[in-house]
């Protein structure tokens, strides 16, 4: 199975959607980290992971 990752790194926010090639859609949501908004990125995407039962 493929999946494709986006991520949106608002002000207060850091939103991540991993969407599966079946169609099925993960969301993953987190409070945005500045000034590293890298951390809150890699976060969001554990978040998003969490929910699709990945670690």
């Amino acid at each position: 199975m493929s999946y494709t990752v986006a991520t949106d790194v608002g002000g207060t926010c850091t939103d991540t959607v991993i969407a599966a090639s079946d169609g099925t859609v993960y969301i993953g949501k987190v409070l945005s980290t500045p000034p590293d908004f890298a951390m809150g990125v890699i976060d969001s995407i554990r978040s998003a992971a969490t929910t699709m039962g990945a670690s």
